[in-house]
């Protein structure tokens, strides 16, 4: 779970890294939770949550818990 934008933060740079790293050993994709994409001026803007809400970090974990 990462606040920043999807593109060019943490999470990318984590998501990356364990895809390089640990490929051959994931049993499921890799998941990101982010803000959602916006320009930074129409974050003020923007109406509804800017940072990823407990449900939709509990429906990530669901997600990759249950892959395949």
């Amino acid at each position: 779970m990462d606040e920043a934008n999807p593109r060019c933060s943490l999470a990318t740079d984590v998501a990356a890294l364990v895809a390089q790293k640990a490929f051959a050993s994931m049993k499921a994709p890799v998941e990101m939770v982010t803000a959602p994409q916006r320009a930074r001026a129409l974050q003020r803007r923007a109406r509804g949550p800017l940072h990823p809400s407990p449900a939709r970090i509990a429906a990530a974990v669901e997600r990759v818990a249950n892959y395949g």
